[in-house]
């Protein structure tokens, strides 16, 4: 039993050690603005920017739904739902038809971390001139993105590798998160989602994990008439305040 352990683990480890990488150093300027505009272009940005609500389920067990318009977001994983405002930081928190109080901002918080890493998943380059972001050309055809300040992991860097067409084929990442740095996530699956989008629905990470979307759907409007989901966080949230919550990318 303890040599077959060794015999699985040594070689998983070196694997994952064939993985890390330092961080590249890339060159900013004009050529990797352009690369920038070309990665957003061949993302369906513009088609992003006016959809206005987007569903997924992240690796099987975690559902998101997202009011884009109105900055509401729903989370459910592990047998609770949450319900927040980007905008007022209010939530509602659920446990089947139960609503729960006390846990209420312990869950509010895991959801609004999961809500920042799923949707992050969906497509990166909508993230890569967020404000805190700098961009830089590395070996002529890869963008570097840091994400200098802002959000809850600032000094996250990414370096994408593109296909023929435009779109992410692969991106390596420097994140606080994982202990593997450089580590690699291909990009595969490509579908057309309800308003145009290209969506990869698969994503393997070092050979070895797959996160992987599921379910994914997109709405030109939301809500659809007589149907509110959240009906009952906007009768507790009121008017909105001039403050986001502080979003990741």
């Amino acid at each position: 039993m303890e040599k077959n352990f060794v015999r699985l683990v040594i070689p998983l480890f070196a694997a994952l050690a064939l993985h890390c990488s330092s961080l590249p150093v890339g060159q900013p300027g004009a050529e990797a603005e352009n690369l920038a505009e070309r990665m957003l272009k061949a993302a369906d940005y513009d088609k992003w920017q006016a959809t206005a609500a987007v569903s997924f389920v992240f690796r099987d067990d975690e559902k998101i739904f997202w009011d884009k318009k109105r900055k509401l977001v729903e989370a459910e994983f592990k047998g609770k739902l949450v319900q927040f405002s980007e905008i007022t930081g209010k939530s509602l928190c659920f446990e089947g038809e139960r609503r729960l109080m006390d846990e209420c901002p312990e869950l509010t918080e895991k959801a609004v971390k999961r809500f920042y890493n799923n949707t992050f998943w969906l497509n990166p380059v909508f993230h890569i001139k967020a404000p805190g972001t700098e961009r830089a050309l590395v070996e002529k055809e890869k963008l570097l993105v840091s994400f200098k300040s802002g959000g809850s992991t600032p000094g996250d860097s990414y370096l994408f590798t593109l296909d023929n067409e435009g779109k992410v084929a692969e991106m390596a990442m420097w994140v606080s998160i994982l202990r593997i740095k450089g580590t690699r996530a291909v990009f595969g699956d490509y579908r057309v989602t309800e308003t145009g989008v290209r969506i990869a629905h698969h994503h393997k990470l070092y050979s070895l994990v797959s996160v992987d979307l599921s379910e994914v759907k997109m709405y030109a409007e939301y809500p659809q008439a007589g149907k509110d989901r959240f009906q009952g966080l906007l009768e507790l949230t009121g008017s909105a305040s001039s403050e986001s919550i502080n979003r990741k990318k």
